[in-house]
């Protein structure tokens, strides 16, 4: 069995190739990360700017692995995952089993990367790990 410190990470990785799968189009246009448009520096703006495209789809993911893991994971390019709730959830997972919610990543502690053909967005400051990993915060990189 892995360690749940590195679950998130390898779901993620699966997420990127399920991009198709369970998208949901809504309404928003712009990138919305890193708290204030002050605080976001020219770079990190452009970068948002190229994610916009992908701002507007909802990306649904369920993971089963035997009968005692069974996952949803919701999550959105720059923005949260309710908008209704305003806590700043952009990726959260879902325990099918007993409907728990945990969040992996808030879009306010995002960090934005890029190289020549790809952008990293690293969603931190998700709940605690607990006794797990020395009550760590979970973070998303996508």
């Amino acid at each position: 069995m892995s360690s749940p410190c590195h679950t998130s990470a390898v779901l993620l990785v699966f997420m990127a190739f399920a991009v198709g799968a369970g998208a949901e189009q809504l309404k928003e246009s712009s990138c919305d990360v890193i708290g204030d448009e002050s605080s976001e520096s020219q770079m990190e703006r452009a970068l948002l700017k190229k994610l916009e495209p992908l701002s507007q789809i909802r990306f649904n993911v369920t993971v089963e692995k035997g009968k005692t893991e069974n996952y949803i994971y919701h999550f959105r390019v720059c923005r949260e995952v309710n908008s209704i709730s305003h806590d700043f959830r952009g990726l959260v997972q879902m325990d099918k089993q007993n409907g728990k919610t945990t969040v992996i990543g808030r879009i306010n502690e995002t960090q934005v990367f890029n190289g020549s053909d790809w952008i990293m967005l690293i969603y931190k400051g998700g709940d605690s790990y607990g006794r797990h990993c020395s009550g760590e915060k979970r973070r998303a990189v996508i």
